[in-house]
């Protein structure tokens, strides 16, 4: 798998993870997740996941931050914090230990001293406004005992004994309890009708910055602590601690942090001297300074017994072997579930049913097993029979695949993965795997019109109309979709992702009719410029797909989608010119409905002129661009609801197609 494939996937999990995690279905602990980021932080740093909102299912309107709200560099270990004191002067002796809450980091704007706004973490840069949510939370201050105009950053969070008062709380009017505390904060924040609960959270500050002036910005850390908590504001603990004792300081910590009343990951290391942590910089566009670092507790490990082993096709092309267990919670998350490498390792390290195995949750996309404790009990049944149509099992190497292109599972994921393109996320292999056993496939997707299918999804009892619905919504964006984007939405054998394509479009196969013409050596050829050749063997594999017979029938609807769209942008970017009707500038913009040429480039002529283009109708919301004054879409209605004004795109687009030479 190509490096570009890697990012595409680990990206893929990542948003996913968030948001099982924020439907309170946590698949990874938040150490993981950390760690996953900051994988993909190295191996590409400017990938647009860490642009975006992370609280965009939260209620409320987006604002910009006044604190850039970063995120501390990462180590696992005392060792990791070599990388810190490498950064720091020599005659630095002590650094500033405070706790690092688990949370959900809030900025808190005091004007005259009266609170007027609580804004979400968010991206960084711009959050979400939380204050009719929050306000009534008891350690948020509605008025300080000065008249200061000034922004205070913490964390909002929720205490154990608390937990245990919502949970009965829920319980009572039979809705689901929360998991764990970080769990049931998001949960609080996100959802409406869990307002009334804010009152059971609670608040620890950490940072403040004055408005309009710089007063006390060059205090040390320690005793902007202080004053933190002499405006009566509750603080992580904090001290000073010598670098030398940091380890001693460190371990006292961990053994008393299951003794306290709210959850903590790990300690914040810093500089204690504001102006000399200013001086050392920061790194991630300004999103980590240089001069602190968080060390974190180590992953959790507990002992469990396989009670069986399931053969699974989510994973894609190849049959997986999944272990049941017995199961046990491991930082917040209770695991029953745990993927195994391959039918060669089971037979290598005899484990089967009865193995009893250590589980961790570190360095691993999924749960892992990370020692095997004792043997097996009883022998590995390997499948003989692909359980879902039938055809004999076929090795390739260490692992087993069913050989039938027809297979129900093998089509469920190639519609799992363009879930996956598209950016829908909570459809899972289960799902998709029933819509294929209701006669729905993935040719069925690469269309405007969707009375067919909602008609199958309907009829179907065994498919959820709910989940089909929030699907249906989304697929509005297949309208935006680019040719590279479409061809890595068709899950093409051994083509990568989405860069992939674009390194053989720009090679000047940018039509499905080229592309559909290449040889084995052109497709070979392809990504030279970049020094990563395809290479004969992928080539191989990829001219086959495209020239199988479910592949032309999808390159078919493929070329329809586009030629339907009008986005000649898309298919060759010389013959279409586009403008502006009359000028729109500084305005806040949704589109909605079947435009006549790509969003993306509709978005970007918008935003080139000073505008600013949202997925979502908000406060901020002033222009509406939809196909239709008549549509009866829902995000015309609300529009309509709020007096946004309403233009079609034939009000706001002018189009020239240019004639070749």
């Amino acid at each position: 798998m190509n490096k570009s494939k890697n990012i595409e996937n680990l990206v893929s999990y990542l948003e996913e993870a968030n948001e099982k995690y924020r439907n309170g279905t946590p698949i990874i602990s938040d150490k993981i997740f950390d760690s996953l980021e900051d994988i993909l932080k190295e191996a590409n740093p400017s990938n647009e996941y860490f642009n975006k909102i992370s609280d965009d299912n939260l209620f409320g309107c987006e604002e910009k931050l006044t604190i850039k709200m970063g995120s501390q560099t990462k180590a696992l270990s005392i060792d990791g914090l070599n990388v810190l004191y490498r950064r720091i002067p020599q005659d630095v002796c002590f650094l500033h230990a405070s706790e690092k809450i688990d949370g959900a980091s809030i900025e808190l704007t005091y004007i005259s001293g009266n609170l007027v706004k609580i804004l979400t973490r968010g991206n960084g840069l711009i959050g979400v406004n939380v204050t009719k949510t929050l306000s009534s939370v008891p350690s948020i201050l509605k008025n300080l005992r000065k008249e200061l105009n000034i922004v205070i950053r913490g964390e909002i969070y929720m205490p154990k004994s608390s937990l245990v008062s919502i949970n009965e709380e829920l319980e009572l009017k039979n809705k689901s309890p929360f998991k764990n505390t970080r769990n049931g904060t998001v949960g609080i924040m996100k959802t409406e009708e869990n307002q009334y609960l804010a009152k059971y959270l609670a608040f620890k500050a950490f940072d403040y910055v004055f408005l309009g002036e710089d007063t006390l910005s060059n205090i040390s850390l320690e005793c902007k602590f202080d004053t933190l908590r002499n405006y009566g504001f509750d603080t992580p603990k904090d001290e000073l601690v010598r670098i030398i004792d940091i380890p001693f300081y460190f371990d006292k910590v961990k053994k008393i942090r299951a003794n306290l009343d709210y959850d903590i990951d790990g300690i914040v290391f810093s500089v204690n001297d504001s102006i000399l942590l200013k001086s050392l910089g920061s790194m991630d566009d300004g999103k980590c300074l240089k001069g602190q670092m968080a060390l974190k507790f180590e992953a959790s490990t507990e002992i469990s017994t396989i009670k069986d082993i399931e053969w699974s096709f989510e994973g894609g092309q190849y049959i997986c072997p999944i272990a049941t267990i017995d199961p046990v919670d491991i930082e917040g998350a209770s695991i029953s579930r745990v993927s195994l490498k391959s039918p060669q390792w089971l037979k290598d390290n005899k484990v089967g049913i009865g193995t009893t195995v250590s589980i961790q949750r570190s360095g691993g996309v999924i749960p892992c097993i990370s020692e095997i404790i004792s043997n097996r009990v009883e022998d590995i049944k390997f499948p003989n029979n692909c359980s879902y149509c039938g055809d004999s099992i076929k090795e390739d190497g260490a692992r087993i695949y069913c050989p039938n292109e027809d297979c129900p599972a093998k089509e469920a994921s190639r519609i799992t993965h363009f879930f996956n393109v598209l950016n829908i996320k909570g459809v899972g292999f289960k799902t998709t795997l029933q819509y294929v056993y209701g006669g729905i496939h993935l040719s069925d997707f690469l269309t405007e019109d969707y009375n067919e299918v909602d008609n199958m999804m309907v009829n179907n009892e065994n498919i959820s109309v709910i989940i089909w619905k929030k699907i249906r919504k989304q697929l509005e964006n297949i309208s935006s979709l680019s040719l590279p984007e479409a061809l890595s939405s068709l899950n093409i054998t051994s083509s990568g992702g989405t860069t992939t394509w674009k390194e053989i479009i720009g090679e000047g196969f940018n039509t499905i009719d080229k592309i559909r013409n290449m040889s084995i050596e052109e497709i070979s050829e392809c990504g030279k410029r970049s020094n990563k050749k395809i290479g004969l063997i992928r080539a191989n594999k990829i001219f086959s797909c495209l020239h199988s017979k479910r592949m032309e029938k999808l390159l078919d609807k493929v070329y329809v989608l586009l030629k339907e769209k009008s986005d000649e942008k898309i298919i060759n970017p010389s013959i279409t010119k586009i403008s502006l009707i009359t000028p729109i500038v500084d305005r806040h913009i949704v589109m909605t409905g079947e435009a006549r040429w790509g969003r993306k480039q509709l978005s970007e002529l918008l935003e080139n002129n000073g505008n600013t283009v949202q997925s979502s109708l908000s406060k901020q919301t002033n222009l509406l661009i939809c196909d239709s004054r008549d549509s009866t879409s829902s995000k015309t209605k609300k529009a309509k609801s709020l007096g946004i004004e309403i233009k079609t795109y034939d009000e706001v687009f002018n189009y020239k197609i240019m004639e070749e030479n």
